[in-house]
This record gives C-alpha cells, structure tokens and sequence, in this order.
C-alpha cells in the first residue's frame, strides 16, 4: 500500500517520518504518464520541472495492481539515478511512483532513494493511479505518525484531487 519514505529511511540523522513537514504532503501536484514501454524513468521522460513542486509518475506498474494474486513483481518500472539527479537539482518537495519503490529492483548503492533524500525529498510509493488521469491535481498525504528509534517510513492515506 502506499507509504512515504523520509530521509531517515536511508540518510542516519535526518528527519523522520514524524518530522516531515505537512507543506511538502499536501499541495499542487503534477501527474506523468509515461508510456507502457519505460522500464526506467530516464530524465528525458520528466518534462518541464520548473513549476513542479510534487511530481507523481503513473507507469505500466499500475496495471500490477489489477493482479495482486500474482505477488511482488521484480520488473516494475523504476526511476533512474540520473533522472532523480535532476529531479533533485529541481528542487520538488516530493516524488512518487505507482509501485512499492522508486529504486530499480535489486540495487546496491540506493543512488535514487539517496539523491532524493539528502534533498529532503520526500519519497511516497505504492501508489494506485489506475483511475488517475495525467495533469494538475491537489496532493493530500498523510502518514501515520509514528514515532520510533528508526522513523524511517510510513503507510499513507493520500488522494488526489483534480484542480479546476
């Protein structure tokens, strides 16, 4: 299910979950479809950044969501390092994925959590777009808050809502 992901989640002393700050949860929020065929968000695929504050990015994973019987899947679509470089360099306050991580299955180093999260950008995956069109909406996020040693993740409730 959807859940964020704060700087603590990977960078030791940063913020916790507890900590984030509800203006980067909730506000405008931009919607990218990309097509079927993206395995990996590459920054070609981010478009024009610069009135981007959340950015959320509707891929082939949502269709994982109508198999669940099917368990974990291995080959979702996943931000590349260099795409979250510059979705860092932009300055977003938040970026999120239809699926249970922005990293690409079995990575070592982490380079896309850890580009984000020294930013303090606030990660949020697991998120259900099948419904959702691509465009301008209204972000409201908000996790649980919970306060413990490592406080570096928690589930969400978070909805979209289409701005006129």
């Amino acid at each position: 299910a959807t859940h964020v992901d704060a700087p603590n989640h990977f960078i030791d002393g940063t913020r916790k979950v507890h900590e984030l700050e509800l203006e980067k949860l909730i506000g405008d929020c931009k919607v990218v479809e990309l097509d079927k065929n993206v395995m990996a968000i590459e920054s070609e695929h981010l478009g024009n950044l610069e009135k981007v504050e959340r950015i959320l990015f509707k891929t082939r994973n949502s269709e994982f969501w109508n198999e669940p019987e099917k368990g974990f899947r291995k080959d979702f679509t996943y931000i590349s390092p260099a795409a979250a470089r510059v979705l860092a360099d932009a300055n977003l306050k938040l970026v999120g994925i239809d699926y249970l991580s922005v990293e690409q299955f079995g990575s070592e180093d982490f380079a896309t959590h850890i580009t984000l999260l020294e930013k303090e950008i606030i990660i949020l995956e697991g998120l259900d777009l099948r419904e959702i069109s691509a465009g301008d909406y209204e972000l409201i996020c908000l996790p649980l808050k919970i306060i413990s040693e490592t406080g570096d993740g928690a589930p969400a409730r978070t909805i979209l809502r289409k701005e006129v």
